[in-house]
């Protein structure tokens, strides 16, 4: 998929599956229809060019490293329907400035926003039950972290190597 430079997710397609669009290193927008409720395994894998991103929604998922290695994803937008982040699902999301993470997630799993260097603040909502395993670690530029009372389970490296963090 190298020429391709922008895609369109109609409506009608629930998921878009794992590996849809691995390496396609040259798309630089994504539309994603409202009948969407997963994202699945390596669906963006390295898509290097893909600045922003709106997740409507009826996702209810994103799937392991999804958006891993996404370097200029700097705009996202996670819809009001999401529930889950997985493993490493922005991995090296490097560009990304603000995270809102919505009141519907409950589980933001391990490595999922590991090595997100532009983040300046994050807060966890009182909805999530889980943060796993280095979910934020080394978000260089993490300054501020709030943590909702929902947290239960909250790994003891969460927010690992933020050198920002007091």
């Amino acid at each position: 998929c190298d020429a391709l430079e922008s895609a369109v997710i109609g409506n009608g397609v629930r998921a878009i599956e794992s590996y849809a669009f691995y390496k396609c290193m040259n798309l630089e927008s994504v539309t994603i229809g409202s009948s969407v409720t997963s994202i699945e395994t390596c669906a963006f894998y390295n898509c290097n060019k893909l600045s922003r991103l709106s997740i409507p929604d009826s996702v209810k998922k994103v799937g392991s490293s999804a958006f891993y290695s996404c370097t200029q994803l700097k705009e996202i937008s996670l819809g009001n329907g999401l529930q889950q982040i997985f493993s490493s699902a922005f991995y090296n999301c490097d560009s990304i400035e603000e995270l809102r993470i919505p009141d519907s997630v409950t589980k933001i799993y391990a490595n999922a926003f590991n090595d997100c260097d532009s983040i300046g603040s994050i807060s966890i909502p009182n909805s999530v039950t889980t943060i796993g395993n280095r979910a934020f670690a080394d978000c260089d530029s993490m300054k501020d972290i709030t943590v909702g009372s929902g947290v239960t389970d909250m790994s003891h490296d969460a927010f690992a190597d933020c050198g920002m963090l007091n």
